[in-house]
């Protein structure tokens, strides 16, 4: 006879005691769905909780960047922390403000440390700006407005230069 597993070996204790103390049994599976029920319970609210600016920035440490020294480790979880409090906080502070005070938030991204390094669009965007104004030549741009038909109104405008040239 082949030597039984774990599994068989449960399975037959299980058998014999339905058999033999019905009573015991009741008992075991109680506990048995009891303890299912709490480890799911566990694993829903654990899922539910919500992610803190801390631990999105720990996680993305620890999958992106995990052969750096410690020390370096800090320093950059540190910066991300302050990255990602700083966009959460003004992005909240802009859906609760006033149109006054959304145009002050609005012209903080307009300066010339932004427009340096090319930030504006990310940073409408991240903060959740929902027109992006985009300057081309004299003419300011929403996004609503297609580079299409600002092609084709210029197009049009060069047509009519032509023609009064002639």
């Amino acid at each position: 006879m082949p030597p039984t597993t774990a599994a068989e070996k449960q399975k037959k204790y299980r058998d014999k005691l339905k058999k033999e103390n019905p009573q015991k049994y009741e008992e075991i599976q109680k506990k048995a769905k009891e303890r299912s029920a709490h480890e799911t319970q566990e694993t829903y609210t654990r899922e539910l909780e919500e992610k803190t600016p801390r631990k999105e920035v720990t996680e993305f440490i620890s999958n992106n960047i995990p052969n750096i020294e410690t020390p370096k480790k800090e320093e950059v979880k540190k910066k991300l922390l302050e990255d990602d409090v700083l966009t959460k906080s003004l992005k909240l502070q802009f859906q609760t403000a006033n149109n006054t005070e959304k145009n002050v938030l609005r012209k903080v991204l307009d300066n010339n440390i932004v427009k340096k390094y090319k930030l504006k669009t990310r940073l409408r965007t991240s903060l959740g700006f929902k027109k992006i104004k985009l300057k081309v030549g004299n003419e300011e741009l929403s996004a609503k407005v297609s580079w299409f038909t600002w092609i084709l109104k210029n197009m049009k405008r060069k047509e009519k230069r032509r023609k009064l040239k002639r």
